[in-house]
């Protein structure tokens, strides 16, 4: 037997042997198609941590879950839309008006599109640039 015909003998068999699974069992191809997207989104997942490997947020605003609503959340909105657009936002106000949670939530939108993001004050920033 040449190897083309092993090859096609082997798909032939896994063939048959999904069709024999599909007969004995009607939710197989749902089934299959579950396990396909739990896969997918565990891939997501593990490439959503890389990206947040060395974030440098401080720890108390990641774990913060923030109220979908108001006039906070509006601008944020905003301003996730645009991410990936190529623009500088400039986070400026008052101690507690949540600049930091906002940037943090940011980094968290940003890199659940799988890019990367990183926190730093402004005091790390203009020193990295110094």
């Amino acid at each position: 037997m040449t190897e083309t015909e092993e090859i096609n003998a082997s798909m032939q068999r896994i063939t048959d042997e999904a069709e024999k699974r599909r007969a004995a069992d009607p939710d197989y191809d749902k089934k299959i198609e579950e396990a396909r997207l739990e896969r997918d989104r565990s891939d997501h997942r593990s490439k959503v941590y890389m990206a947040q490997n060395g974030w440098n947020a401080p720890e108390r605003h990641l774990k913060t879950k923030v109220t979908e609503s108001g006039p906070w959340f509006a601008k944020f909105q905003a301003i996730d839309a645009k991410l990936g657009s190529g623009f500088l936002v400039a986070l400026v106000g008052e101690r507690g008006n949540g600049k930091t949670q906002m940037a943090v939530n940011l980094m968290k939108s940003t890199t659940w599109s799988l890019r990367t993001a990183r926190f730093m004050t402004a005091v790390e920033f203009f020193m990295r640039i110094k």
